[in-house]
């Protein structure tokens, strides 16, 4: 299904950005990645304040996970009951 999709969205793409587009497609693989196309700069600038925020995005994950496990931990010590079973 996703080949006649892919090359469909190519020919329209081709149409509207022409040029930019084909250098594009050369060094953009269309479905998998291929890995000698992967290139990294020598060094990154990083703002700070984007830094924290996307660390902030990151760490309530991470803060929920180790809050489910205390639960979990603590139900089956039978310190809490358990309310709930969901498996």
């Amino acid at each position: 299904m996703y080949i006649p999709v892919i090359y469909t969205e190519e020919v329209r793409l081709h149409r509207l950005f022409g040029e930019p587009y084909s250098a594009y497609i050369r060094e953009v693989p269309r479905f998998f990645p291929k890995w000698s196309l992967y290139h990294e700069p020598q060094e990154y600038a990083v703002k700070p304040k984007v830094f924290r925020h996307a660390a902030g995005d990151v760490l309530w994950f991470v803060l929920a996970v180790g809050i489910l496990e205390c639960v979990e931990a603590m139900q089956e010590s039978g310190l809490l009951p358990q309310l709930l079973s969901l498996y």
